[in-house]
């Protein structure tokens, strides 16, 4: 049938959603951190649209998309590393 799901689509479905968790302790750390040491940072692209629109992540997303401004990373490069 056209509608059923294999088991190949489960197990991807599966590793995305794994992918998706280890990405969110990593953007969670970097929140962190960045409060920490005053460093204001932004989501973008698929990680703010996932977010408004899915309240997570997109579901086929597998990354996490952040910017900031130039001096906010070179004071995030000069700071985090003392505290990760």
């Amino acid at each position: 049938m056209e509608n059923e799901i294999t088991e190949n689509e489960m197990a991807e479905n599966e590793i995305n959603k794994r992918i998706q968790k280890i990405a969110l302790d990593i953007l969670l750390e970097i929140d962190k951190v960045c409060r920490q040491i005053g460093v204001k940072y932004t989501m973008t692209s698929g990680t703010l649209l996932g977010a408004v629109r899915h309240k997570g992540f997109i579901p086929w997303d597998d990354d996490v998309d952040i910017a900031m401004t130039y001096d906010n990373y070179v004071k995030f490069r000069e700071e985090a590393p003392k505290l990760l």
